[in-house]
């Protein structure tokens, strides 16, 4: 799902804005929550999943480079 940023009362930028989720890069797995800043490089296999209740907000960047 799409949100607007106007939607969200506090935007903590950049990564996690709200709920709780996993990452996995290449195999290894990260807790991410509100605050959270997660990087995975250019040819990496990755994945993000919701873990928690609520809605997982995130702002997600990808730079070609």
């Amino acid at each position: 799902m799409l949100i607007d940023s106007s939607q969200i009362k506090d935007v903590k930028i950049p990564g996690m804005n709200d709920g709780t989720g996993k990452a996995v890069c290449n195999g290894q797995e990260e807790i991410l929550n509100a605050g959270t800043c997660h990087i995975c490089k250019k040819g990496s296999e990755h994945s993000i999943s919701n873990t928690g209740s609520e809605d997982l907000v995130l702002l997600t960047f990808v730079v070609e480079r």
